[in-house]
């Protein structure tokens, strides 16, 4: 065998196993996501909070929460975390719902904390999903997203 054909071997096997790999990489970068991936719906939203301050009330801590079919991240909520409890909690409305599905579902919850016997009137939770749903009091979205 010359030198000529082993290299138009190795030439044929390199192509044989890249070309599957080249397909995979440019048709990978192809798929789109679109906002319904960021954005859970107005009731998936209200689960995943009502679980999340559910947790809350039972006096667990801040950590993975499972519900039925969802999975929640770590909740986050600066009270919750300093280990501050609470005592009840009310879920009013969804602010301003998104019309355009590209932010965060925005939820007003009344609040009762053990230490408090008034409640706290308009604390906002912001749920949003990417793998896994999430929580957080407003202000701690803001921290986290440098709103």
């Amino acid at each position: 065998m010359s030198l000529l054909q082993i290299r138009t071997r190795i030439g044929r096997h390199r192509l044989a196993y890249s070309l599957p790999c080249i397909v995979i990489l440019v048709l990978g970068g192809c798929s789109k996501s679109s906002t319904n991936d960021y954005v859970p719906a107005e009731e998936t939203a209200r689960q995943a909070l009502t679980a999340a301050l559910d947790a809350w009330q039972k006096g667990q801590t801040p950590a993975r929460i499972t519900s039925g079919e969802l999975s929640i991240q770590p909740p986050q909520d600066f009270q919750w975390k300093q280990g501050q409890k609470l005592a009840g909690y009310q879920i009013i409305s969804e602010q301003s719902p998104p019309t355009d599905n590209t932010a965060p579902r925005k939820f007003s919850v009344k609040l009762t904390l053990a230490q408090s016997p008034a409640p706290i009137d308009a604390v906002y939770y912001v749920v949003g999903k990417k793998e896994d749903m999430w929580v957080y009091r407003e202000q701690d979205y803001q921290r986290a997203t440098g709103g």
